[in-house]
Protein backbone atom coordinates (compact mmCIF):
# COMPACT_ATOMS: atom_id res chain seq x y z
CA UNK A 1 0.00 0.00 0.00
CA UNK A 2 1.08 3.38 -0.98
CA UNK A 3 1.87 6.05 1.82
CA UNK A 4 2.99 9.86 1.38
CA UNK A 5 6.54 10.65 3.26
CA UNK A 6 6.98 13.13 5.37
CA UNK A 7 9.34 15.73 5.58
CA UNK A 8 12.52 15.05 7.16
CA UNK A 9 16.65 15.83 7.38
CA UNK A 10 19.02 13.51 8.05
CA UNK A 11 22.61 13.94 9.41
CA UNK A 12 25.67 11.15 10.33
CA UNK A 13 28.87 10.58 11.01
CA UNK A 14 30.76 7.40 10.84
CA UNK A 15 28.88 5.84 13.93
CA UNK A 16 25.16 7.70 14.24
CA UNK A 17 22.73 9.01 12.41
CA UNK A 18 20.16 11.43 13.25
CA UNK A 19 17.12 11.70 11.81
CA UNK A 20 14.81 14.94 12.48
CA UNK A 21 11.03 15.19 10.87
CA UNK A 22 7.97 16.62 11.07
CA UNK A 23 5.29 16.09 14.00
CA UNK A 24 2.38 14.85 13.66
CA UNK A 25 -1.04 16.06 14.69
CA UNK A 26 -3.31 13.46 16.36
CA UNK A 27 -3.83 11.44 18.83
CA UNK A 28 -0.52 8.85 19.30
CA UNK A 29 1.50 6.87 21.48
CA UNK A 30 4.94 7.27 20.15
CA UNK A 31 7.46 6.81 16.55
CA UNK A 32 8.37 3.74 16.20
CA UNK A 33 12.35 3.49 14.28
CA UNK A 34 12.98 0.38 13.04
CA UNK A 35 17.02 -0.47 11.34
CA UNK A 36 19.46 -2.46 9.62
CA UNK A 37 22.24 -2.55 7.88
CA UNK A 38 21.42 -2.67 4.21
CA UNK A 39 21.07 -6.39 2.35
CA UNK A 40 21.66 -7.89 6.25
CA UNK A 41 19.62 -10.89 7.30
CA UNK A 42 19.48 -9.47 10.83
CA UNK A 43 16.77 -8.58 12.61
CA UNK A 44 15.40 -4.61 12.89
CA UNK A 45 16.77 -3.30 15.80
CA UNK A 46 13.53 -1.19 17.17
CA UNK A 47 13.55 1.99 19.01
CA UNK A 48 10.59 4.06 20.24
CA UNK A 49 10.66 7.66 20.77
CA UNK A 50 8.05 10.08 21.75
CA UNK A 51 9.98 13.65 20.36
CA UNK A 52 10.47 14.12 16.01
CA UNK A 53 13.90 13.28 16.24
CA UNK A 54 15.86 10.07 16.70
CA UNK A 55 19.88 9.73 17.28
CA UNK A 56 21.07 6.19 16.38
CA UNK A 57 24.70 5.35 17.70
CA UNK A 58 27.44 2.41 17.66
CA UNK A 59 27.03 1.99 14.00
CA UNK A 60 29.49 0.58 11.79
CA UNK A 61 31.38 2.70 9.36
CA UNK A 62 30.82 3.21 5.91
CA UNK A 63 27.75 1.19 6.20
CA UNK A 64 24.21 1.44 4.09
CA UNK A 65 21.54 1.31 6.51
CA UNK A 66 17.82 1.47 6.19
CA UNK A 67 15.61 3.34 8.44
CA UNK A 68 11.77 2.56 8.76
CA UNK A 69 9.46 5.13 11.17
CA UNK A 70 6.49 4.13 11.96
CA UNK A 71 3.31 6.06 13.74
CA UNK A 72 1.84 4.29 16.87
CA UNK A 73 -1.59 5.38 17.26
CA UNK A 74 -3.28 4.80 20.53
CA UNK A 75 -4.56 1.18 19.14
CA UNK A 76 -1.15 -0.05 18.83
CA UNK A 77 -1.79 0.05 15.29
CA UNK A 78 1.47 1.22 13.26
CA UNK A 79 1.50 3.76 10.03
CA UNK A 80 5.04 3.71 8.20
CA UNK A 81 5.92 7.73 7.49
CA UNK A 82 9.27 7.51 6.59
CA UNK A 83 11.27 4.93 4.64
CA UNK A 84 14.74 5.79 3.78
CA UNK A 85 18.87 4.80 3.77
CA UNK A 86 21.81 6.36 4.86
CA UNK A 87 25.49 5.34 4.82
CA UNK A 88 27.13 6.11 7.54
CA UNK A 89 30.61 8.50 6.90
CA UNK A 90 34.53 6.70 7.15
CA UNK A 91 35.74 6.26 10.84
CA UNK A 92 39.16 7.56 10.98
CA UNK A 93 39.76 5.03 13.63
CA UNK A 94 39.31 2.27 10.52
CA UNK A 95 42.12 4.40 8.66
CA UNK A 96 44.29 3.85 11.81
CA UNK A 97 44.30 0.14 11.80
CA UNK A 98 46.96 0.46 8.43
CA UNK A 99 49.75 1.82 10.57
CA UNK A 100 48.37 -0.40 14.10
CA UNK A 101 50.13 -3.52 15.40
CA UNK A 102 47.81 -6.84 15.83
CA UNK A 103 48.10 -7.92 19.04
CA UNK A 104 45.43 -10.02 19.69
CA UNK A 105 43.14 -12.08 17.46
CA UNK A 106 40.44 -13.12 19.52
CA UNK A 107 39.34 -10.42 20.68
CA UNK A 108 40.80 -8.18 18.01
CA UNK A 109 43.16 -5.59 19.38
CA UNK A 110 45.55 -3.45 17.80
CA UNK A 111 48.07 -1.51 20.18
CA UNK A 112 48.93 2.11 18.00
CA UNK A 113 52.58 2.96 17.59
CA UNK A 114 53.67 6.23 18.76
CA UNK A 115 55.49 8.30 15.94
CA UNK A 116 58.33 9.20 18.35
CA UNK A 117 58.89 8.07 21.95
CA UNK A 118 61.46 9.85 24.01
CA UNK A 119 63.21 9.66 27.73
CA UNK A 120 62.47 13.24 29.27
CA UNK A 121 64.54 12.09 32.06
CA UNK A 122 65.61 8.82 33.59
CA UNK A 123 62.04 7.18 34.67
CA UNK A 124 59.71 9.50 32.13
CA UNK A 125 59.16 8.70 29.12
CA UNK A 126 57.19 10.42 26.52
CA UNK A 127 55.33 8.84 24.18
CA UNK A 128 53.88 10.85 20.66
CA UNK A 129 50.98 9.38 18.83
CA UNK A 130 50.07 11.16 15.54
CA UNK A 131 51.25 14.55 13.84
CA UNK A 132 50.56 17.66 15.11
CA UNK A 133 49.27 19.64 11.95
CA UNK A 134 46.43 21.99 13.44
CA UNK A 135 48.71 23.29 16.39
CA UNK A 136 45.51 22.96 18.51
CA UNK A 137 45.66 24.18 22.21
CA UNK A 138 46.65 21.44 24.32
CA UNK A 139 44.78 19.85 27.72
CA UNK A 140 46.93 18.19 30.50
CA UNK A 141 45.53 14.84 32.40
CA UNK A 142 47.29 13.86 35.38
CA UNK A 143 46.28 10.12 36.81
CA UNK A 144 47.08 9.20 40.28
CA UNK A 145 46.25 6.49 42.18
CA UNK A 146 47.02 3.05 44.18
CA UNK A 147 48.58 0.04 42.48
CA UNK A 148 45.76 -1.93 40.76
CA UNK A 149 43.61 1.08 40.59
CA UNK A 150 42.62 0.49 36.90
CA UNK A 151 44.52 3.60 35.92
CA UNK A 152 45.99 1.90 32.60
CA UNK A 153 42.91 0.53 31.34
CA UNK A 154 41.46 3.68 31.84
CA UNK A 155 43.95 5.21 29.55
CA UNK A 156 43.01 2.60 27.07
CA UNK A 157 39.68 3.82 27.32
CA UNK A 158 40.56 7.28 26.39
CA UNK A 159 42.30 6.34 23.26
CA UNK A 160 39.43 4.37 21.99
CA UNK A 161 36.80 7.24 22.84
CA UNK A 162 39.48 9.98 21.23
CA UNK A 163 39.60 8.25 18.10
CA UNK A 164 35.69 7.22 17.97
CA UNK A 165 35.63 3.38 17.99
CA UNK A 166 32.30 2.32 17.14
CA UNK A 167 30.37 -0.57 19.54
CA UNK A 168 29.76 -2.23 16.45
CA UNK A 169 33.49 -2.66 15.51
CA UNK A 170 35.34 -5.98 16.28
CA UNK A 171 38.26 -3.98 17.17
CA UNK A 172 39.65 -1.81 19.83
CA UNK A 173 42.76 -0.36 20.36
CA UNK A 174 45.81 -0.17 23.04
CA UNK A 175 48.24 2.40 24.22
CA UNK A 176 49.69 0.97 27.15
CA UNK A 177 51.68 -1.91 28.20
CA UNK A 178 49.54 -3.89 30.12
CA UNK A 179 49.23 -7.31 28.75
CA UNK A 180 46.13 -9.49 28.84
CA UNK A 181 42.59 -8.31 27.62
CA UNK A 182 42.37 -5.46 29.94
CA UNK A 183 41.33 -6.86 33.24
CA UNK A 184 45.21 -7.46 34.17
CA UNK A 185 46.91 -4.29 35.39
CA UNK A 186 50.90 -3.93 34.59
CA UNK A 187 53.05 -5.26 37.82
CA UNK A 188 55.91 -3.25 38.91
CA UNK A 189 55.73 -0.70 36.27
CA UNK A 190 58.18 2.28 37.50
CA UNK A 191 58.46 4.72 35.02
CA UNK A 192 55.92 7.99 34.41
CA UNK A 193 54.05 7.54 30.93
CA UNK A 194 53.20 10.55 28.90
CA UNK A 195 51.16 9.92 26.23
CA UNK A 196 50.79 12.97 23.74
CA UNK A 197 47.83 12.86 21.66
CA UNK A 198 47.89 15.15 19.19
CA UNK A 199 44.53 16.19 17.69
CA UNK A 200 43.42 14.98 14.16
CA UNK A 201 40.20 15.89 12.33
CA UNK A 202 37.31 13.16 12.85
CA UNK A 203 38.56 12.71 16.85
CA UNK A 204 35.88 13.17 19.34
CA UNK A 205 38.30 15.58 21.35
CA UNK A 206 39.22 19.17 19.76
CA UNK A 207 42.54 19.73 21.46
CA UNK A 208 45.56 17.92 21.87
CA UNK A 209 45.40 16.03 25.09
CA UNK A 210 48.25 15.20 27.37
CA UNK A 211 47.76 11.97 29.53
CA UNK A 212 50.39 11.38 32.13
CA UNK A 213 50.12 8.28 33.58
CA UNK A 214 51.75 7.91 37.32
CA UNK A 215 53.14 4.48 38.68
CA UNK A 216 51.07 3.04 41.74
CA UNK A 217 51.58 4.98 44.60
CA UNK A 218 52.90 2.91 47.94
CA UNK A 219 52.11 3.38 51.88
CA UNK A 220 55.93 4.68 52.24
CA UNK A 221 59.20 4.83 50.50
CA UNK A 222 57.83 7.13 47.70
CA UNK A 223 60.83 8.87 46.93
CA UNK A 224 62.13 7.87 43.81
CA UNK A 225 58.52 8.61 42.78
CA UNK A 226 58.44 12.46 44.11
CA UNK A 227 61.68 12.91 42.73
CA UNK A 228 60.17 11.74 39.11
CA UNK A 229 57.29 14.07 39.70
CA UNK A 230 59.34 17.09 40.10
CA UNK A 231 61.26 16.72 36.92
CA UNK A 232 57.82 16.35 35.21
CA UNK A 233 56.12 19.05 36.35
CA UNK A 234 59.45 21.05 35.92
CA UNK A 235 58.85 20.49 32.09
CA UNK A 236 55.27 21.60 32.20
CA UNK A 237 53.62 24.54 31.83
CA UNK A 238 49.84 23.97 33.09
CA UNK A 239 47.86 20.65 34.30
CA UNK A 240 44.42 20.85 33.45
CA UNK A 241 42.83 18.15 35.69
CA UNK A 242 44.76 16.27 38.67
CA UNK A 243 42.40 13.02 38.42
CA UNK A 244 42.27 10.50 41.47
CA UNK A 245 41.74 7.08 39.99
CA UNK A 246 40.19 4.83 42.38
CA UNK A 247 38.33 1.98 42.51
CA UNK A 248 34.12 2.06 43.64
CA UNK A 249 34.81 -0.71 46.14
CA UNK A 250 37.28 1.32 47.78
CA UNK A 251 37.28 1.52 51.63
CA UNK A 252 38.59 3.87 53.53
CA UNK A 253 41.55 1.50 55.61
CA UNK A 254 44.94 2.90 57.15
CA UNK A 255 46.61 2.03 53.89
CA UNK A 256 44.32 3.54 51.56
CA UNK A 257 44.32 7.08 53.68
CA UNK A 258 48.23 6.66 53.57
CA UNK A 259 48.19 5.97 50.11
CA UNK A 260 45.74 9.33 49.80
CA UNK A 261 47.96 11.59 52.12
CA UNK A 262 51.06 10.82 50.11
CA UNK A 263 49.51 11.70 46.92
CA UNK A 264 47.86 14.90 47.77
CA UNK A 265 51.21 15.91 49.42
CA UNK A 266 53.03 16.76 46.20
CA UNK A 267 50.16 19.37 45.26
CA UNK A 268 50.89 23.06 46.49
CA UNK A 269 48.01 25.06 46.80
CA UNK A 270 47.88 25.35 42.95
CA UNK A 271 45.76 22.51 42.94
CA UNK A 272 42.70 23.20 44.48
CA UNK A 273 40.66 20.28 44.27
CA UNK A 274 41.23 16.60 43.12
CA UNK A 275 38.76 15.03 40.31
CA UNK A 276 37.89 11.56 41.33
CA UNK A 277 37.35 8.71 38.79
CA UNK A 278 35.47 6.05 39.89
CA UNK A 279 36.68 2.64 38.30
CA UNK A 280 35.11 -1.03 38.53
CA UNK A 281 31.83 0.72 38.80
CA UNK A 282 29.04 -1.71 38.08
CA UNK A 283 26.19 1.17 38.65
CA UNK A 284 25.67 0.40 42.14
CA UNK A 285 26.67 2.10 45.68
CA UNK A 286 29.93 3.53 45.49
CA UNK A 287 31.54 3.35 48.13
CA UNK A 288 35.06 5.42 46.92
CA UNK A 289 33.42 8.87 47.22
CA UNK A 290 32.60 8.37 51.37
CA UNK A 291 36.38 7.00 51.73
CA UNK A 292 37.82 9.91 50.07
CA UNK A 293 35.62 12.63 52.22
CA UNK A 294 36.74 10.38 55.41
CA UNK A 295 40.18 10.79 54.29
CA UNK A 296 39.82 14.96 53.45
CA UNK A 297 40.69 14.31 49.96
CA UNK A 298 39.17 18.22 48.87
CA UNK A 299 36.78 17.84 46.07
CA UNK A 300 33.81 18.88 44.28
CA UNK A 301 30.84 17.00 44.99
CA UNK A 302 29.30 17.15 41.61
CA UNK A 303 32.47 16.85 39.59
CA UNK A 304 33.78 12.99 39.65
CA UNK A 305 33.48 10.86 36.92
CA UNK A 306 32.27 6.67 36.78
CA UNK A 307 34.42 4.00 34.35
CA UNK A 308 33.75 0.54 34.41
CA UNK A 309 36.72 -0.66 31.40
CA UNK A 310 36.83 -4.17 32.63
CA UNK A 311 35.42 -5.53 30.01
CA UNK A 312 36.61 -2.75 27.60
CA UNK A 313 39.44 -5.25 25.14
CA UNK A 314 37.52 -8.01 26.31
CA UNK A 315 34.97 -8.33 22.86
CA UNK A 316 32.10 -9.38 25.27
CA UNK A 317 30.98 -6.06 27.07
CA UNK A 318 28.02 -4.82 27.48
CA UNK A 319 26.13 -2.20 25.27
CA UNK A 320 24.70 -0.40 28.08
CA UNK A 321 28.20 -0.22 29.92
CA UNK A 322 29.62 0.93 26.70
CA UNK A 323 27.30 3.81 26.58
CA UNK A 324 27.20 4.95 29.66
CA UNK A 325 31.18 4.95 29.31
CA UNK A 326 30.79 7.11 26.23
CA UNK A 327 28.33 9.45 28.02
CA UNK A 328 31.17 10.16 30.87
CA UNK A 329 33.77 10.79 28.62
CA UNK A 330 31.75 13.17 26.86
CA UNK A 331 30.91 15.08 30.26
CA UNK A 332 34.50 14.67 30.93
CA UNK A 333 36.09 16.23 27.51
CA UNK A 334 32.97 18.50 26.98
CA UNK A 335 32.78 20.24 30.50
CA UNK A 336 34.63 23.59 30.32
CA UNK A 337 34.61 23.18 33.94
CA UNK A 338 36.68 19.94 34.48
CA UNK A 339 40.19 21.80 32.59
CA UNK A 340 41.57 24.29 34.34
CA UNK A 341 44.62 25.17 33.52
CA UNK A 342 46.58 25.56 36.75
CA UNK A 343 50.63 26.74 36.64
CA UNK A 344 52.96 24.47 39.37
CA UNK A 345 55.05 26.86 40.53
CA UNK A 346 53.72 26.05 44.46
CA UNK A 347 53.62 22.23 43.28
CA UNK A 348 57.32 22.72 42.79
CA UNK A 349 58.20 24.10 45.53
CA UNK A 350 56.49 21.39 47.68
CA UNK A 351 58.21 18.55 45.64
CA UNK A 352 61.56 20.61 46.05
CA UNK A 353 60.99 20.68 49.87
CA UNK A 354 59.76 17.14 50.87
CA UNK A 355 62.76 16.38 48.13
CA UNK A 356 65.38 17.80 50.56
CA UNK A 357 64.02 17.16 53.91
CA UNK A 358 64.33 13.76 52.78
CA UNK A 359 67.93 13.79 51.50
CA UNK A 360 68.75 16.02 54.67
CA UNK A 361 67.00 13.11 57.07
CA UNK A 362 69.60 10.79 55.76
CA UNK A 363 72.25 13.35 56.47
CA UNK A 364 70.91 12.88 60.29
CA UNK A 365 71.19 9.24 60.34
CA UNK A 366 74.79 9.21 59.98
CA UNK A 367 75.55 12.47 62.13
CA UNK A 368 73.18 10.51 65.10
CA UNK A 369 75.34 7.48 64.73
CA UNK A 370 78.75 9.21 65.59
CA UNK A 371 77.09 11.85 68.47
CA UNK A 372 75.88 7.97 70.10
CA UNK A 373 79.55 6.12 69.16
CA UNK A 374 81.32 9.95 70.98
CA UNK A 375 78.84 9.60 74.12
CA UNK A 376 79.28 5.64 74.74
CA UNK A 377 83.14 6.02 74.53
CA UNK A 378 82.97 9.56 76.32
CA UNK A 379 80.76 7.34 79.34
CA UNK A 380 83.10 4.71 79.47
CA UNK A 381 85.66 6.98 79.80
CA UNK A 382 84.63 8.54 82.56
CA UNK A 383 83.72 5.27 84.70
CA UNK A 384 87.02 4.17 84.39
CA UNK A 385 88.19 7.67 85.21
CA UNK A 386 85.96 7.32 88.64
CA UNK A 387 86.96 4.32 89.40
CA UNK A 388 90.83 4.97 88.41
CA UNK A 389 91.33 2.38 87.14
CA UNK A 390 93.65 2.56 83.98
CA UNK A 391 92.11 1.18 80.18
CA UNK A 392 93.48 -1.99 79.72
CA UNK A 393 93.38 -3.45 76.21
CA UNK A 394 93.70 -6.71 75.19
CA UNK A 395 97.10 -7.12 73.66
CA UNK A 396 98.36 -10.29 72.11
CA UNK A 397 101.92 -10.19 72.03
CA UNK A 398 104.74 -12.72 71.70
CA UNK A 399 105.82 -14.48 74.27
CA UNK A 400 109.32 -14.43 73.13
CA UNK A 401 109.87 -11.51 71.60
CA UNK A 402 112.94 -10.81 72.98
CA UNK A 403 114.78 -14.20 71.95
CA UNK A 404 116.93 -13.90 69.24
CA UNK A 405 115.85 -17.08 66.65
CA UNK A 406 116.93 -18.85 64.15
CA UNK A 407 113.98 -19.29 61.30
CA UNK A 408 113.95 -20.87 58.02
CA UNK A 409 112.05 -18.46 55.42
CA UNK A 410 111.43 -21.70 52.92
CA UNK A 411 110.16 -23.53 55.66
CA UNK A 412 108.25 -21.17 57.57
CA UNK A 413 109.34 -22.53 61.08
CA UNK A 414 111.76 -21.66 64.15
CA UNK A 415 115.12 -23.88 63.65
CA UNK A 416 117.47 -22.86 66.75
CA UNK A 417 114.98 -21.59 69.61
CA UNK A 418 117.69 -19.86 71.34
CA UNK A 419 120.16 -18.27 69.81
CA UNK A 420 123.54 -17.33 71.54
CA UNK A 421 126.90 -15.50 70.18
CA UNK A 422 128.51 -18.61 69.60
CA UNK A 423 125.76 -20.32 68.25
CA UNK A 424 125.27 -17.42 65.64
CA UNK A 425 129.36 -17.45 65.07
CA UNK A 426 129.39 -21.49 64.12
CA UNK A 427 126.35 -20.29 61.74
CA UNK A 428 128.20 -17.48 59.45
CA UNK A 429 130.94 -20.78 59.90
CA UNK A 430 128.80 -23.12 58.28
CA UNK A 431 127.17 -20.89 55.43
CA UNK A 432 130.67 -20.13 54.67
CA UNK A 433 131.76 -23.61 54.37
CA UNK A 434 128.09 -24.40 52.30
CA UNK A 435 129.09 -21.42 50.22
CA UNK A 436 132.83 -22.98 49.36
CA UNK A 437 130.93 -26.55 48.75
CA UNK A 438 128.54 -24.77 46.37
CA UNK A 439 131.21 -24.04 44.40
CA UNK A 440 132.87 -27.05 44.67
CA UNK A 441 130.17 -29.03 43.20
CA UNK A 442 129.82 -26.67 40.09
CA UNK A 443 132.76 -26.79 39.17
CA UNK A 444 132.96 -30.89 39.13
CA UNK A 445 131.73 -32.16 35.92
CA UNK A 446 130.12 -35.01 37.32
CA UNK A 447 127.78 -33.16 39.41
CA UNK A 448 124.69 -34.00 38.28
CA UNK A 449 125.51 -37.33 38.72
CA UNK A 450 127.63 -38.22 41.88
CA UNK A 451 125.49 -39.60 44.70
CA UNK A 452 127.39 -37.25 47.26
CA UNK A 453 126.25 -33.77 45.39
CA UNK A 454 122.78 -34.91 44.52
CA UNK A 455 122.39 -35.34 48.64
CA UNK A 456 123.89 -32.02 50.04
CA UNK A 457 121.24 -30.51 47.38
CA UNK A 458 119.33 -27.86 49.03
CA UNK A 459 115.57 -28.25 48.70
CA UNK A 460 115.54 -25.14 46.37
CA UNK A 461 117.23 -27.13 43.90
CA UNK A 462 118.94 -24.09 42.80
CA UNK A 463 122.51 -25.70 40.88
CA UNK A 464 124.84 -23.13 43.19
CA UNK A 465 122.75 -23.80 46.67
CA UNK A 466 123.90 -26.97 49.15
CA UNK A 467 123.37 -27.55 52.51
CA UNK A 468 126.07 -29.17 55.01
CA UNK A 469 123.51 -31.37 56.85
CA UNK A 470 125.70 -32.83 59.80
CA UNK A 471 126.53 -29.54 60.89
CA UNK A 472 123.15 -28.01 60.44
CA UNK A 473 122.63 -30.99 63.12
CA UNK A 474 125.01 -29.21 65.50
CA UNK A 475 123.32 -26.41 65.61
CA UNK A 476 119.48 -28.67 66.42
CA UNK A 477 118.22 -27.46 62.43
CA UNK A 478 116.37 -30.66 61.47
CA UNK A 479 115.22 -29.03 58.06
CA UNK A 480 117.14 -29.64 54.48
CA UNK A 481 117.17 -26.15 53.91
CA UNK A 482 120.60 -24.33 52.79
CA UNK A 483 121.83 -21.76 55.79
CA UNK A 484 121.84 -18.94 53.20
CA UNK A 485 117.86 -19.43 53.97
CA UNK A 486 117.74 -18.52 57.44
CA UNK A 487 117.59 -15.83 59.03
CA UNK A 488 117.53 -14.24 62.78
CA UNK A 489 114.79 -12.59 64.10
CA UNK A 490 113.52 -11.79 67.72
CA UNK A 491 110.28 -14.28 68.60
CA UNK A 492 109.09 -17.77 67.25
CA UNK A 493 107.52 -18.14 64.11
CA UNK A 494 103.75 -18.08 64.32
CA UNK A 495 101.65 -18.94 61.14
CA UNK A 496 99.59 -15.57 61.08
CA UNK A 497 102.47 -13.59 62.39
CA UNK A 498 105.52 -14.32 60.31
CA UNK A 499 104.92 -10.87 58.37
CA UNK A 500 104.12 -8.69 61.23
CA UNK A 501 104.87 -10.02 64.80
CA UNK A 502 102.55 -8.18 66.96
CA UNK A 503 104.15 -5.79 69.90
CA UNK A 504 103.08 -3.63 72.67
CA UNK A 505 103.65 -0.26 70.27
CA UNK A 506 101.75 -1.82 67.18
CA UNK A 507 98.83 -2.98 69.07
CA UNK A 508 96.06 -0.32 69.73
CA UNK A 509 92.86 0.31 70.56
CA UNK A 510 91.65 3.48 67.97
CA UNK A 511 87.95 3.28 69.92
CA UNK A 512 89.41 3.75 73.49
CA UNK A 513 90.50 7.18 75.06
CA UNK A 514 94.08 7.44 74.94
CA UNK A 515 96.28 9.82 75.60
CA UNK A 516 95.79 11.15 71.97
CA UNK A 517 91.71 11.59 72.22
CA UNK A 518 90.90 12.15 75.71
CA UNK A 519 87.43 13.71 77.20
CA UNK A 520 88.11 16.82 76.39
CA UNK A 521 88.53 16.20 72.69
CA UNK A 522 85.99 14.17 72.73
CA UNK A 523 83.66 16.62 73.91
CA UNK A 524 84.24 18.89 71.56
CA UNK A 525 84.23 16.71 68.28
CA UNK A 526 80.66 15.39 70.05
CA UNK A 527 79.85 19.67 70.11
CA UNK A 528 80.80 20.28 66.61
CA UNK A 529 78.42 17.05 65.37
CA UNK A 530 75.39 18.42 67.36
CA UNK A 531 75.66 21.60 65.80
CA UNK A 532 76.06 20.09 62.69
CA UNK A 533 72.72 18.19 63.38
CA UNK A 534 71.26 21.51 64.69
CA UNK A 535 72.11 22.82 61.02
CA UNK A 536 70.38 20.42 58.82
CA UNK A 537 67.48 20.53 61.22
CA UNK A 538 67.06 24.28 61.12
CA UNK A 539 67.17 23.66 57.50
CA UNK A 540 64.23 21.20 57.63
CA UNK A 541 62.18 23.02 59.79
CA UNK A 542 62.14 25.67 57.27
CA UNK A 543 61.41 23.64 54.35
CA UNK A 544 58.63 21.59 57.06
CA UNK A 545 57.05 25.46 57.14
CA UNK A 546 57.24 26.16 53.52
CA UNK A 547 55.31 22.68 52.78
CA UNK A 548 52.67 23.68 56.39
CA UNK A 549 52.25 27.25 54.12
CA UNK A 550 51.66 26.39 50.69
CA UNK A 551 51.03 22.99 50.32
CA UNK A 552 47.31 21.17 49.84
CA UNK A 553 48.69 18.36 52.43
CA UNK A 554 49.87 20.36 55.22
CA UNK A 555 51.08 17.98 57.09
CA UNK A 556 54.97 18.08 56.83
CA UNK A 557 56.89 14.58 56.95
CA UNK A 558 57.50 12.84 59.90
CA UNK A 559 61.24 13.05 59.50
CA UNK A 560 61.20 16.26 60.62
CA UNK A 561 59.55 15.16 64.20
CA UNK A 562 61.74 12.30 64.16
CA UNK A 563 64.93 14.44 64.07
CA UNK A 564 63.51 16.87 66.48
CA UNK A 565 63.22 14.08 69.36
CA UNK A 566 66.46 12.71 68.68
CA UNK A 567 67.83 15.89 69.01
CA UNK A 568 66.00 16.41 72.15
CA UNK A 569 67.07 12.47 72.97
CA UNK A 570 70.83 13.48 72.83
CA UNK A 571 70.57 16.66 74.45
CA UNK A 572 69.14 14.86 77.61
CA UNK A 573 71.80 12.21 77.87
CA UNK A 574 74.38 15.73 77.64
CA UNK A 575 72.63 17.03 80.71
CA UNK A 576 72.72 13.97 82.95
Amino acid sequence: MAFQQIPFETDCTSNTITIEWQGQRGQFNNYIVKYRAKDSRDVFAVEKTSECKIHISNLKNETLYEIKIFWEDNNGDESILIKTEVKTLASIAFSLLKTAAKICDDPVIYRLTAVKVTNLTEGIQIREFFSDVNNREEQSLLLLGASRSGKSTLVDAFINYVVDVSYAENFRFKITDNEGNGTSITQGREDIVWYKIRCQDGFKVGFNLNIIDVPGFKTGHNESLYQKLLSLFQSVRYIGAACLVVPSFCRLTEEHRCIFNNILSIFGKDINYIIPVITFDDGGEMKALNSLKAAKVPFVEHMHFRFNNSQLLSGKENVEIWNRRQKTMQNLFGEPTVFVNCPLLKTIKVLKSRNMIKQLSRDTKSLIKQIEQKEIILKDYIMRKKRQQPIQRIIETNSHDRTVCIICKMCNKTCVNDCSFSVRFFWYFVILLENFWSLVCCICPSYRCCPRCSKCRCVCKLPHCCCIKFLQRCLGCQCACSFAHHVKEYGRYRPNERDSLKTVQIIEDQTDCDNQQNEKTLQMEKRKLMTELNIIYDTMSRHAECITTIALHKQPPIEVENVRKCIESLENQCSE
